[in-house]
């Protein structure tokens, strides 16, 4: 299956600003810098996760 010419567009349009903002935001660090980020992120969500799953427990 593939999208429709005009959903295509449409995510164009949605996404395509929020793509070239955040394309220009991560051009300012270097690549030791952006893999502390990533590191950083999949700390966060790997910890938050965790203590969402120690909160379903009784």
């Amino acid at each position: 299956m593939r999208p429709t010419e005009l959903a295509q567009r449409a995510v164009g349009e949605i996404y395509g600003p929020v793509v070239t903002e955040g394309n220009a935001f991560l051009a300012r660090f270097d690549d030791a810098v952006l893999t502390g980020m990533i590191e950083l992120l999949e700390f966060a969500t790997r910890q938050h996760r965790e203590h969402a799953e120690t909160l379903t427990q009784p």
